[in-house]
Protein backbone atom coordinates (compact mmCIF):
# COMPACT_ATOMS: atom_id res chain seq x y z
CA UNK A 1 0.00 0.00 0.00
CA UNK A 2 2.36 2.43 1.03
CA UNK A 3 5.14 1.70 -2.14
CA UNK A 4 2.36 3.22 -3.97
CA UNK A 5 2.56 6.50 -1.93
CA UNK A 6 6.72 6.86 -2.69
CA UNK A 7 6.03 5.98 -6.64
CA UNK A 8 3.11 8.83 -6.87
CA UNK A 9 4.19 11.47 -4.97
CA UNK A 10 7.92 10.88 -6.61
CA UNK A 11 5.77 11.53 -9.56
CA UNK A 12 4.12 14.90 -8.86
CA UNK A 13 7.03 16.86 -7.16
CA UNK A 14 8.24 17.41 -11.03
CA UNK A 15 10.58 20.57 -10.69
CA UNK A 16 9.95 24.27 -10.80
CA UNK A 17 10.93 25.78 -14.15
CA UNK A 18 9.90 23.25 -16.52
CA UNK A 19 9.31 25.30 -19.33
CA UNK A 20 6.12 25.56 -21.16
CA UNK A 21 7.88 26.14 -24.59
CA UNK A 22 9.75 22.90 -24.11
CA UNK A 23 8.75 19.88 -26.70
CA UNK A 24 9.99 16.94 -27.81
CA UNK A 25 9.35 13.91 -30.07
CA UNK A 26 8.73 10.78 -28.21
CA UNK A 27 5.04 10.43 -29.01
CA UNK A 28 3.25 10.66 -32.38
CA UNK A 29 1.94 14.48 -32.69
CA UNK A 30 -2.13 14.72 -33.30
CA UNK A 31 -3.14 17.33 -35.45
CA UNK A 32 -5.24 20.55 -34.46
CA UNK A 33 -8.93 20.06 -34.39
CA UNK A 34 -10.49 22.25 -36.60
CA UNK A 35 -14.13 21.65 -36.99
CA UNK A 36 -16.29 19.62 -34.87
CA UNK A 37 -16.38 16.93 -37.66
CA UNK A 38 -12.85 16.26 -37.12
CA UNK A 39 -13.32 15.25 -33.30
CA UNK A 40 -14.32 11.10 -32.92
CA UNK A 41 -14.83 11.52 -29.25
CA UNK A 42 -17.44 14.24 -28.23
CA UNK A 43 -18.09 12.59 -24.59
CA UNK A 44 -17.01 9.12 -22.98
CA UNK A 45 -19.25 7.99 -19.95
CA UNK A 46 -17.04 6.74 -16.76
CA UNK A 47 -17.58 3.15 -18.37
CA UNK A 48 -16.07 3.55 -21.75
CA UNK A 49 -13.19 5.46 -19.76
CA UNK A 50 -12.28 2.70 -18.01
CA UNK A 51 -13.04 0.03 -20.30
CA UNK A 52 -10.25 2.18 -22.56
CA UNK A 53 -8.08 3.33 -20.07
CA UNK A 54 -8.16 1.63 -16.65
CA UNK A 55 -9.34 5.09 -15.00
CA UNK A 56 -12.29 6.55 -14.15
CA UNK A 57 -12.63 10.32 -13.60
CA UNK A 58 -15.85 10.83 -10.83
CA UNK A 59 -17.38 14.39 -9.24
CA UNK A 60 -18.45 14.28 -5.48
CA UNK A 61 -20.29 16.46 -3.53
CA UNK A 62 -19.51 18.03 -0.62
CA UNK A 63 -20.13 15.75 1.95
CA UNK A 64 -20.52 16.95 6.10
CA UNK A 65 -16.96 16.43 7.64
CA UNK A 66 -15.52 15.90 4.17
CA UNK A 67 -13.31 17.90 1.81
CA UNK A 68 -15.50 20.39 -0.34
CA UNK A 69 -16.70 19.59 -4.12
CA UNK A 70 -14.15 17.38 -5.52
CA UNK A 71 -13.25 15.04 -8.68
CA UNK A 72 -12.12 11.25 -8.15
CA UNK A 73 -9.25 10.06 -10.65
CA UNK A 74 -8.88 6.84 -9.94
CA UNK A 75 -6.83 3.85 -11.46
CA UNK A 76 -8.84 0.07 -11.57
CA UNK A 77 -7.29 -3.07 -12.10
CA UNK A 78 -8.30 -5.23 -14.96
CA UNK A 79 -10.19 -7.97 -13.17
CA UNK A 80 -12.66 -5.13 -11.51
CA UNK A 81 -13.32 -3.84 -15.11
CA UNK A 82 -14.22 -6.86 -16.55
CA UNK A 83 -17.04 -7.15 -13.95
CA UNK A 84 -18.40 -3.92 -14.25
CA UNK A 85 -18.49 -4.06 -18.13
CA UNK A 86 -20.06 -7.03 -17.93
CA UNK A 87 -22.90 -6.41 -16.31
CA UNK A 88 -22.93 -2.63 -17.08
CA UNK A 89 -22.85 -3.44 -20.97
CA UNK A 90 -25.41 -6.57 -20.89
CA UNK A 91 -28.82 -5.32 -20.59
CA UNK A 92 -30.32 -7.20 -17.97
CA UNK A 93 -32.38 -5.13 -17.15
CA UNK A 94 -32.56 -5.35 -12.97
CA UNK A 95 -28.56 -6.40 -13.01
CA UNK A 96 -27.72 -4.07 -15.31
CA UNK A 97 -29.97 -0.91 -13.18
CA UNK A 98 -28.33 -1.88 -9.74
CA UNK A 99 -24.59 -2.44 -11.16
CA UNK A 100 -24.95 0.88 -12.49
CA UNK A 101 -26.41 2.38 -9.13
CA UNK A 102 -23.39 1.01 -7.66
CA UNK A 103 -20.92 2.11 -10.49
CA UNK A 104 -22.21 5.42 -9.65
CA UNK A 105 -21.89 5.37 -6.04
CA UNK A 106 -17.61 3.87 -6.51
CA UNK A 107 -17.13 6.86 -8.92
CA UNK A 108 -18.72 9.88 -7.35
CA UNK A 109 -21.01 10.93 -9.27
CA UNK A 110 -23.91 10.79 -6.96
CA UNK A 111 -21.78 12.32 -3.41
CA UNK A 112 -20.20 8.95 -2.79
CA UNK A 113 -16.36 7.82 -3.29
CA UNK A 114 -16.79 3.99 -1.98
CA UNK A 115 -13.78 2.23 -2.21
CA UNK A 116 -13.53 -0.64 -4.85
CA UNK A 117 -13.51 -3.11 -1.83
CA UNK A 118 -17.10 -2.44 -1.13
CA UNK A 119 -17.92 -2.03 -4.81
CA UNK A 120 -16.68 -6.07 -5.42
CA UNK A 121 -17.92 -7.11 -2.20
CA UNK A 122 -20.97 -5.76 -4.25
CA UNK A 123 -20.79 -7.35 -7.26
CA UNK A 124 -19.66 -10.71 -5.52
CA UNK A 125 -22.27 -10.61 -3.41
CA UNK A 126 -25.52 -8.64 -4.13
CA UNK A 127 -25.26 -9.00 -8.11
CA UNK A 128 -23.50 -12.53 -8.06
CA UNK A 129 -26.82 -13.75 -5.86
CA UNK A 130 -29.23 -12.11 -7.91
CA UNK A 131 -27.74 -13.59 -11.32
CA UNK A 132 -27.31 -17.18 -9.97
CA UNK A 133 -29.62 -17.63 -6.80
CA UNK A 134 -28.36 -17.40 -3.32
CA UNK A 135 -25.92 -19.80 -2.15
CA UNK A 136 -24.58 -20.84 1.07
CA UNK A 137 -21.84 -23.58 0.18
CA UNK A 138 -18.81 -21.20 -0.22
CA UNK A 139 -17.67 -24.26 -2.84
CA UNK A 140 -20.57 -23.44 -4.74
CA UNK A 141 -20.08 -19.80 -4.15
CA UNK A 142 -16.33 -20.12 -5.31
CA UNK A 143 -17.90 -22.17 -8.72
CA UNK A 144 -20.63 -20.02 -9.25
CA UNK A 145 -17.75 -16.84 -9.27
CA UNK A 146 -15.49 -18.76 -11.90
CA UNK A 147 -18.83 -19.36 -14.21
CA UNK A 148 -19.62 -15.74 -13.74
CA UNK A 149 -15.84 -14.47 -15.19
CA UNK A 150 -16.01 -16.62 -17.82
CA UNK A 151 -19.25 -15.33 -18.73
CA UNK A 152 -17.83 -11.99 -18.75
CA UNK A 153 -14.85 -12.32 -20.89
CA UNK A 154 -16.95 -14.47 -23.38
CA UNK A 155 -19.57 -11.12 -23.43
CA UNK A 156 -17.03 -8.83 -23.34
CA UNK A 157 -15.37 -9.39 -26.82
CA UNK A 158 -18.69 -8.14 -28.20
CA UNK A 159 -17.66 -4.66 -27.26
CA UNK A 160 -16.64 -2.33 -30.05
CA UNK A 161 -12.85 -1.35 -28.36
CA UNK A 162 -12.50 -5.10 -26.79
CA UNK A 163 -9.04 -4.69 -27.84
CA UNK A 164 -8.10 -1.74 -26.45
CA UNK A 165 -9.69 -3.32 -23.29
CA UNK A 166 -7.64 -6.57 -24.11
CA UNK A 167 -4.51 -4.59 -24.61
CA UNK A 168 -5.12 -2.39 -21.10
CA UNK A 169 -1.42 -0.99 -19.61
CA UNK A 170 -1.88 -0.52 -15.90
CA UNK A 171 1.63 0.90 -15.56
CA UNK A 172 0.27 3.12 -18.42
CA UNK A 173 -2.68 4.09 -16.55
CA UNK A 174 -1.12 5.16 -14.05
CA UNK A 175 1.35 7.53 -15.68
CA UNK A 176 -2.28 9.27 -17.30
CA UNK A 177 -3.16 10.06 -13.91
CA UNK A 178 0.33 11.33 -12.82
CA UNK A 179 0.02 13.39 -16.16
CA UNK A 180 -2.60 15.30 -14.64
CA UNK A 181 -1.77 15.30 -11.20
CA UNK A 182 0.99 17.06 -12.42
CA UNK A 183 -0.38 19.75 -14.92
CA UNK A 184 -2.69 20.77 -11.63
CA UNK A 185 0.44 20.61 -9.38
CA UNK A 186 2.64 22.83 -11.63
CA UNK A 187 0.08 24.86 -12.08
CA UNK A 188 0.71 26.45 -8.89
CA UNK A 189 3.88 25.56 -7.78
CA UNK A 190 6.05 27.11 -5.77
CA UNK A 191 3.30 28.49 -4.05
CA UNK A 192 2.50 24.62 -2.91
CA UNK A 193 2.96 22.95 0.24
CA UNK A 194 2.52 19.13 0.71
CA UNK A 195 1.66 17.43 4.47
CA UNK A 196 -0.40 13.86 5.36
CA UNK A 197 -0.64 13.04 1.79
CA UNK A 198 -2.53 16.89 1.11
CA UNK A 199 -1.26 19.38 -1.53
CA UNK A 200 -1.89 23.29 -0.34
CA UNK A 201 -1.83 26.15 -1.63
CA UNK A 202 0.50 29.12 0.35
CA UNK A 203 -3.14 29.96 2.02
CA UNK A 204 -4.17 26.98 3.53
CA UNK A 205 -6.43 25.95 0.27
CA UNK A 206 -6.54 22.51 -0.44
CA UNK A 207 -5.75 21.46 -3.93
CA UNK A 208 -5.51 17.44 -3.85
CA UNK A 209 -5.20 14.55 -1.79
CA UNK A 210 -3.99 11.00 -2.33
CA UNK A 211 -5.34 7.92 -1.33
CA UNK A 212 -4.09 4.53 -1.20
CA UNK A 213 -6.00 2.76 1.04
CA UNK A 214 -7.81 0.62 -1.20
CA UNK A 215 -6.82 -1.84 -3.82
CA UNK A 216 -6.87 1.26 -6.37
CA UNK A 217 -4.90 4.48 -6.30
CA UNK A 218 -6.73 7.36 -6.70
CA UNK A 219 -6.47 11.81 -6.47
CA UNK A 220 -8.96 13.80 -5.14
CA UNK A 221 -8.53 16.96 -6.61
CA UNK A 222 -10.49 20.30 -5.57
CA UNK A 223 -13.44 21.67 -7.80
CA UNK A 224 -11.60 24.63 -8.30
CA UNK A 225 -8.21 23.40 -9.09
CA UNK A 226 -7.15 25.07 -12.29
CA UNK A 227 -4.56 23.21 -15.11
CA UNK A 228 -1.37 24.32 -15.89
CA UNK A 229 -1.33 26.38 -18.78
CA UNK A 230 0.93 26.43 -22.20
CA UNK A 231 2.39 29.41 -24.51
CA UNK A 232 -0.36 28.74 -27.27
CA UNK A 233 -2.86 26.11 -25.84
CA UNK A 234 -4.74 25.42 -22.49
CA UNK A 235 -7.17 23.70 -20.57
CA UNK A 236 -10.45 26.09 -19.35
CA UNK A 237 -12.69 24.07 -17.60
CA UNK A 238 -16.53 24.94 -17.60
CA UNK A 239 -17.84 26.57 -14.64
CA UNK A 240 -20.83 23.63 -14.46
CA UNK A 241 -19.30 20.69 -12.45
CA UNK A 242 -21.05 18.25 -14.49
CA UNK A 243 -19.36 19.29 -17.71
CA UNK A 244 -16.27 20.04 -15.69
CA UNK A 245 -16.16 16.42 -15.10
CA UNK A 246 -16.90 15.85 -18.52
CA UNK A 247 -13.87 17.87 -19.94
CA UNK A 248 -11.17 15.95 -17.81
CA UNK A 249 -12.64 12.29 -19.08
CA UNK A 250 -12.28 13.45 -22.40
CA UNK A 251 -8.65 14.83 -21.41
CA UNK A 252 -8.17 11.90 -19.40
CA UNK A 253 -8.60 10.11 -22.75
CA UNK A 254 -6.12 11.77 -25.15
CA UNK A 255 -3.35 11.46 -22.48
CA UNK A 256 -3.54 7.62 -22.13
CA UNK A 257 -4.18 7.42 -25.78
CA UNK A 258 -1.03 9.80 -26.38
CA UNK A 259 1.18 7.52 -23.76
CA UNK A 260 0.21 4.06 -26.04
CA UNK A 261 1.73 6.24 -29.14
CA UNK A 262 -1.95 6.44 -30.19
CA UNK A 263 -3.71 9.26 -31.53
CA UNK A 264 -5.91 11.87 -29.53
CA UNK A 265 -10.06 11.55 -30.71
CA UNK A 266 -11.19 14.58 -28.94
CA UNK A 267 -11.22 18.66 -29.05
CA UNK A 268 -8.51 18.22 -26.43
CA UNK A 269 -6.29 16.40 -28.45
CA UNK A 270 -3.56 19.74 -28.38
CA UNK A 271 -3.46 20.37 -25.32
CA UNK A 272 -3.17 16.43 -24.34
CA UNK A 273 -0.17 16.82 -26.59
CA UNK A 274 1.67 19.51 -25.08
CA UNK A 275 0.95 17.91 -21.69
CA UNK A 276 2.13 14.66 -22.88
CA UNK A 277 5.50 15.97 -24.27
CA UNK A 278 6.01 18.31 -21.33
CA UNK A 279 5.77 15.09 -19.22
CA UNK A 280 7.82 13.04 -20.68
CA UNK A 281 10.86 15.43 -21.55
CA UNK A 282 10.33 16.23 -17.73
CA UNK A 283 11.11 12.64 -17.38
CA UNK A 284 14.17 11.89 -19.66
CA UNK A 285 16.66 13.71 -17.69
CA UNK A 286 20.05 12.87 -16.14
CA UNK A 287 19.85 11.56 -12.61
CA UNK A 288 21.87 12.14 -9.63
CA UNK A 289 23.50 9.81 -6.98
CA UNK A 290 22.66 9.92 -3.04
CA UNK A 291 27.12 10.86 -2.84
CA UNK A 292 26.61 13.59 -5.35
CA UNK A 293 23.32 15.35 -3.10
CA UNK A 294 25.54 15.01 0.26
CA UNK A 295 28.37 16.62 -1.63
CA UNK A 296 26.00 19.68 -2.41
CA UNK A 297 24.82 19.75 1.36
CA UNK A 298 29.09 19.37 2.01
CA UNK A 299 29.73 22.46 0.11
CA UNK A 300 26.11 24.49 1.34
CA UNK A 301 27.91 24.35 4.71
CA UNK A 302 30.85 25.89 3.54
CA UNK A 303 29.48 28.33 1.47
CA UNK A 304 25.67 29.07 2.44
CA UNK A 305 25.51 31.13 -1.01
CA UNK A 306 26.57 28.57 -3.00
CA UNK A 307 24.75 28.72 -6.60
CA UNK A 308 23.85 24.60 -6.35
CA UNK A 309 21.08 25.36 -3.54
CA UNK A 310 17.62 26.72 -4.13
CA UNK A 311 16.36 29.76 -2.17
CA UNK A 312 13.89 27.38 -0.65
CA UNK A 313 17.30 25.42 0.78
CA UNK A 314 19.08 28.83 1.90
CA UNK A 315 16.09 30.26 4.11
CA UNK A 316 16.08 26.28 5.76
CA UNK A 317 19.57 26.59 6.12
CA UNK A 318 20.25 29.92 7.55
CA UNK A 319 18.75 30.01 11.36
CA UNK A 320 20.39 26.33 11.50
CA UNK A 321 23.79 27.63 10.49
CA UNK A 322 23.18 30.33 12.97
CA UNK A 323 22.28 28.17 15.87
CA UNK A 324 26.04 26.48 14.77
CA UNK A 325 27.73 29.93 15.31
CA UNK A 326 25.89 30.94 18.37
CA UNK A 327 26.70 26.79 19.89
CA UNK A 328 30.18 26.42 18.86
CA UNK A 329 28.88 23.50 16.98
CA UNK A 330 26.66 21.80 19.34
CA UNK A 331 23.68 22.69 17.66
CA UNK A 332 22.78 23.40 14.10
CA UNK A 333 22.35 20.95 11.10
CA UNK A 334 24.32 17.68 11.43
CA UNK A 335 28.07 18.14 10.51
CA UNK A 336 29.55 14.47 11.76
CA UNK A 337 27.68 12.40 9.17
CA UNK A 338 28.13 8.75 8.38
CA UNK A 339 27.79 8.27 4.55
CA UNK A 340 29.70 5.17 5.39
CA UNK A 341 26.96 3.26 7.54
CA UNK A 342 24.09 4.59 5.42
CA UNK A 343 23.54 7.07 2.87
CA UNK A 344 20.56 5.48 0.31
CA UNK A 345 17.61 7.17 -1.32
CA UNK A 346 14.36 7.29 0.32
CA UNK A 347 12.58 8.39 -2.49
CA UNK A 348 13.51 8.67 -6.19
CA UNK A 349 12.23 9.58 -9.15
CA UNK A 350 13.99 11.06 -12.92
CA UNK A 351 12.98 14.96 -11.20
CA UNK A 352 13.59 14.74 -7.54
CA UNK A 353 14.90 12.32 -5.22
CA UNK A 354 15.25 12.39 -1.03
CA UNK A 355 17.97 10.91 0.44
CA UNK A 356 19.19 9.89 3.68
CA UNK A 357 22.40 9.98 5.87
CA UNK A 358 22.55 9.37 9.84
CA UNK A 359 24.67 11.12 12.73
CA UNK A 360 24.89 9.10 15.73
CA UNK A 361 24.42 10.05 19.24
CA UNK A 362 27.73 10.42 21.60
CA UNK A 363 28.72 10.60 25.08
CA UNK A 364 28.71 14.66 24.79
CA UNK A 365 25.89 16.62 22.77
CA UNK A 366 25.46 14.67 19.80
CA UNK A 367 21.74 12.74 20.46
CA UNK A 368 21.23 11.03 17.33
CA UNK A 369 19.25 12.37 14.11
CA UNK A 370 18.74 11.42 10.29
CA UNK A 371 19.34 14.11 8.04
CA UNK A 372 16.82 14.23 4.71
CA UNK A 373 17.78 15.99 1.67
CA UNK A 374 15.75 16.93 -1.43
CA UNK A 375 17.51 17.66 -4.43
CA UNK A 376 15.59 18.83 -7.51
CA UNK A 377 16.20 19.20 -11.50
CA UNK A 378 16.14 22.51 -13.31
CA UNK A 379 14.70 21.91 -16.56
CA UNK A 380 16.28 25.25 -18.04
CA UNK A 381 19.96 24.96 -16.79
CA UNK A 382 20.14 20.94 -16.73
CA UNK A 383 21.50 20.75 -13.10
CA UNK A 384 20.36 19.20 -10.21
CA UNK A 385 19.82 21.53 -6.98
CA UNK A 386 19.45 21.15 -3.13
CA UNK A 387 16.14 22.29 -2.68
CA UNK A 388 15.12 21.27 1.06
CA UNK A 389 16.30 19.88 4.59
CA UNK A 390 14.81 17.50 7.22
CA UNK A 391 15.85 16.63 10.23
CA UNK A 392 14.93 13.65 12.04
CA UNK A 393 15.60 13.27 15.95
CA UNK A 394 16.49 9.69 16.63
CA UNK A 395 14.15 9.56 19.67
CA UNK A 396 11.04 10.43 17.07
CA UNK A 397 12.30 8.59 14.27
CA UNK A 398 14.66 5.68 15.56
CA UNK A 399 17.20 4.13 12.96
CA UNK A 400 16.81 0.62 13.66
CA UNK A 401 20.20 -0.15 12.88
CA UNK A 402 21.12 -3.19 10.87
CA UNK A 403 24.34 -5.40 12.31
CA UNK A 404 25.64 -4.80 8.71
CA UNK A 405 25.37 -1.10 9.47
CA UNK A 406 27.09 -1.46 12.99
CA UNK A 407 29.93 -3.22 11.30
CA UNK A 408 30.57 -0.68 9.07
CA UNK A 409 30.69 1.78 11.80
CA UNK A 410 33.02 -0.40 14.03
CA UNK A 411 35.10 -0.33 11.07
CA UNK A 412 35.37 3.45 11.56
CA UNK A 413 36.11 3.62 14.77
CA UNK A 414 39.26 1.01 13.80
CA UNK A 415 37.22 -1.59 16.03
CA UNK A 416 37.34 -5.31 15.11
CA UNK A 417 33.96 -6.92 16.49
CA UNK A 418 32.20 -9.97 17.22
CA UNK A 419 28.45 -10.17 17.84
CA UNK A 420 27.48 -11.64 20.94
CA UNK A 421 25.59 -15.25 20.29
CA UNK A 422 22.67 -14.09 23.04
CA UNK A 423 21.00 -10.98 22.17
CA UNK A 424 19.03 -9.89 25.42
CA UNK A 425 17.66 -6.84 24.28
CA UNK A 426 15.95 -5.86 20.75
CA UNK A 427 17.21 -2.29 21.11
CA UNK A 428 20.67 -3.07 21.20
CA UNK A 429 23.31 -5.47 19.72
CA UNK A 430 25.64 -6.59 21.84
CA UNK A 431 29.46 -7.73 20.74
CA UNK A 432 33.03 -8.04 21.72
CA UNK A 433 36.01 -6.10 20.83
CA UNK A 434 39.11 -8.43 18.83
CA UNK A 435 41.83 -5.81 18.98
CA UNK A 436 43.20 -2.83 21.18
CA UNK A 437 41.60 0.40 20.42
CA UNK A 438 42.58 4.09 21.87
CA UNK A 439 38.43 4.20 22.90
CA UNK A 440 38.02 0.53 23.95
CA UNK A 441 40.46 -1.80 24.92
CA UNK A 442 40.50 -5.89 23.29
CA UNK A 443 38.25 -7.69 25.55
CA UNK A 444 35.93 -5.16 25.92
CA UNK A 445 32.26 -6.27 25.83
CA UNK A 446 29.58 -3.16 24.31
CA UNK A 447 26.34 -2.70 22.96
CA UNK A 448 24.99 -0.23 20.59
CA UNK A 449 22.01 1.64 20.77
CA UNK A 450 19.94 0.69 17.46
CA UNK A 451 18.03 3.49 18.11
CA UNK A 452 20.37 6.00 18.29
CA UNK A 453 23.74 4.50 17.39
CA UNK A 454 25.40 5.25 21.14
CA UNK A 455 27.67 2.67 22.11
CA UNK A 456 28.12 1.96 25.99
CA UNK A 457 29.69 -0.49 27.83
CA UNK A 458 28.52 -3.37 29.02
CA UNK A 459 31.68 -4.74 31.04
CA UNK A 460 35.07 -4.01 31.06
CA UNK A 461 38.71 -6.21 31.01
CA UNK A 462 39.78 -6.85 34.22
CA UNK A 463 43.07 -4.39 34.10
CA UNK A 464 40.84 -1.37 33.50
CA UNK A 465 38.09 -2.14 36.03
CA UNK A 466 40.63 -0.98 39.12
CA UNK A 467 41.27 2.68 37.21
CA UNK A 468 39.48 5.12 39.43
CA UNK A 469 38.40 7.48 36.33
CA UNK A 470 35.86 4.29 35.16
CA UNK A 471 32.33 4.34 35.84
CA UNK A 472 30.76 1.62 36.83
CA UNK A 473 28.97 -0.12 33.92
CA UNK A 474 26.27 -0.87 35.88
CA UNK A 475 25.52 2.70 36.10
CA UNK A 476 25.63 3.20 32.63
CA UNK A 477 23.54 0.77 31.96
CA UNK A 478 21.01 1.25 34.35
CA UNK A 479 21.48 5.52 32.60
CA UNK A 480 20.98 4.07 29.35
CA UNK A 481 17.88 1.54 30.26
CA UNK A 482 16.18 4.21 32.25
CA UNK A 483 16.42 6.97 29.60
CA UNK A 484 14.95 4.72 26.78
CA UNK A 485 12.11 4.22 28.87
CA UNK A 486 11.56 7.54 29.47
CA UNK A 487 11.87 7.86 25.65
CA UNK A 488 9.55 5.02 25.10
CA UNK A 489 5.40 6.06 23.84
CA UNK A 490 5.17 2.40 23.37
CA UNK A 491 3.41 0.34 26.43
CA UNK A 492 3.39 -3.07 26.37
CA UNK A 493 1.48 -5.53 28.25
CA UNK A 494 0.89 -9.28 28.16
CA UNK A 495 3.30 -11.72 29.61
CA UNK A 496 3.84 -13.68 26.16
CA UNK A 497 7.04 -13.22 23.65
CA UNK A 498 7.03 -12.97 20.34
CA UNK A 499 10.36 -13.91 18.55
CA UNK A 500 11.95 -12.46 15.19
CA UNK A 501 10.56 -15.30 13.08
CA UNK A 502 7.14 -15.25 14.67
CA UNK A 503 6.75 -11.65 14.04
CA UNK A 504 7.78 -12.35 10.22
CA UNK A 505 4.73 -14.36 10.45
CA UNK A 506 2.85 -10.86 10.95
CA UNK A 507 4.37 -8.51 8.41
CA UNK A 508 1.79 -7.56 5.50
CA UNK A 509 -1.47 -6.69 5.18
CA UNK A 510 -4.44 -7.24 7.44
CA UNK A 511 -7.94 -5.70 6.97
CA UNK A 512 -11.52 -6.47 8.97
CA UNK A 513 -14.54 -8.52 7.72
CA UNK A 514 -16.50 -5.28 6.68
CA UNK A 515 -13.59 -3.77 4.69
CA UNK A 516 -13.18 -0.26 7.30
CA UNK A 517 -10.26 -1.22 8.41
CA UNK A 518 -6.77 -2.03 6.93
CA UNK A 519 -3.53 -2.38 8.70
CA UNK A 520 -0.20 -2.90 7.68
CA UNK A 521 2.69 -4.59 9.55
CA UNK A 522 6.45 -3.36 7.70
CA UNK A 523 9.63 -2.94 8.34
CA UNK A 524 10.04 -5.51 10.59
CA UNK A 525 13.63 -5.50 13.00
CA UNK A 526 14.07 -7.67 15.70
CA UNK A 527 11.01 -7.49 17.67
CA UNK A 528 10.18 -3.68 16.18
CA UNK A 529 7.82 -3.19 13.49
CA UNK A 530 6.32 -0.05 11.44
CA UNK A 531 2.61 0.48 11.70
CA UNK A 532 -0.08 1.93 9.33
CA UNK A 533 -3.80 1.72 10.36
CA UNK A 534 -6.29 3.10 8.15
CA UNK A 535 -10.25 3.76 8.95
CA UNK A 536 -12.79 3.85 6.02
CA UNK A 537 -15.77 5.82 6.72
CA UNK A 538 -18.92 7.69 5.18
CA UNK A 539 -18.86 5.26 2.70
CA UNK A 540 -15.00 5.42 2.03
CA UNK A 541 -15.40 9.29 1.71
CA UNK A 542 -13.46 9.79 4.71
CA UNK A 543 -9.97 7.82 4.89
CA UNK A 544 -8.47 8.33 8.53
CA UNK A 545 -4.52 6.97 8.24
CA UNK A 546 -2.54 6.84 12.12
CA UNK A 547 1.13 6.03 11.12
CA UNK A 548 3.09 4.72 13.92
CA UNK A 549 7.38 4.13 13.74
CA UNK A 550 9.03 1.22 15.27
CA UNK A 551 6.57 -0.37 17.04
CA UNK A 552 7.74 -2.94 20.20
CA UNK A 553 6.08 -6.00 19.84
CA UNK A 554 7.76 -8.18 22.29
CA UNK A 555 5.16 -8.77 24.33
CA UNK A 556 2.07 -9.25 21.69
CA UNK A 557 0.81 -6.38 22.63
CA UNK A 558 1.33 -2.64 22.22
CA UNK A 559 -0.44 0.60 23.02
CA UNK A 560 0.40 4.09 20.89
CA UNK A 561 -1.16 7.39 21.04
CA UNK A 562 -1.15 9.39 18.06
CA UNK A 563 -1.59 13.19 17.34
CA UNK A 564 -3.11 13.14 13.83
CA UNK A 565 -5.31 10.66 11.54
CA UNK A 566 -5.13 13.13 8.81
CA UNK A 567 -8.32 14.80 9.85
CA UNK A 568 -6.89 16.60 13.08
CA UNK A 569 -8.04 13.52 15.53
CA UNK A 570 -6.12 12.60 18.12
CA UNK A 571 -6.57 9.14 19.93
CA UNK A 572 -5.53 5.70 21.37
CA UNK A 573 -4.89 2.01 19.69
CA UNK A 574 -4.18 -1.31 21.57
CA UNK A 575 -2.60 -4.20 18.69
CA UNK A 576 -2.47 -7.81 19.69
CA UNK A 577 -1.26 -10.22 18.05
CA UNK A 578 -3.06 -13.82 18.04
CA UNK A 579 -2.23 -16.93 16.63
CA UNK A 580 -4.88 -16.82 13.80
CA UNK A 581 -5.00 -13.10 13.73
CA UNK A 582 -5.13 -9.44 15.13
CA UNK A 583 -6.93 -7.57 17.56
CA UNK A 584 -7.23 -4.16 17.19
CA UNK A 585 -8.79 -1.65 19.77
CA UNK A 586 -8.86 1.81 18.81
CA UNK A 587 -10.72 4.41 20.95
CA UNK A 588 -12.81 1.59 22.58
CA UNK A 589 -13.78 -0.03 19.43
CA UNK A 590 -12.44 -3.92 19.10
CA UNK A 591 -11.90 -5.07 15.41
CA UNK A 592 -10.56 -8.72 14.37
CA UNK A 593 -8.24 -8.37 11.77
CA UNK A 594 -7.40 -11.34 9.17
CA UNK A 595 -5.24 -11.41 5.80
Amino acid sequence: MKKVVVLLLSLILILAGCSSKDTVSNTPKSERLKTESEIKIKEIDNVDLMGRTGLTVGYADAIPGNEKDHYTIMTRKKDDIRIWLYFLKNQQSELEYMSEIQFNIANGSDGFDASIDSSKDYIAGTIMDKAFGLFTNMNKKIETAKKLLDLSEESLKSLPYYEEFASLKYDKSEEAMNVLINLVYFNYYPDVEYKDKRLFEKNGKLLMRFDDTGDNNKWLMSYGAEFRKFDDSEFTLEQDATKRKEQIQLLTFDVYQLLNGKQTQTAYGEYAQKAVDWYLKAKNQKQINPEKVLKLYNEALENPESESVTNKFREKIAPLLKQSEETMGEAGPPNELLPEVRLKAVQNNFLWTKVEVLEFANESYKTGRSLRLTAIYDHKSAEWYLDDIEILEAADRPFLLTWEEVEKYAALKGLEIQKSDEQLDAQFFEFSVLNDNQMYGEGSILKIDRNNGLISFVSIPEEDEESEDSEDPEDIDSTIENQSADESTVTNSNTGKTNFSALKDYEGKWKDANGIYFLTIENIAGNTADIWLDICSNNCAQIKSVEAVALDLSNNTVSHHYNDDGWGNSGDFTLTLQPNGIVVIINGNEVSLSQ
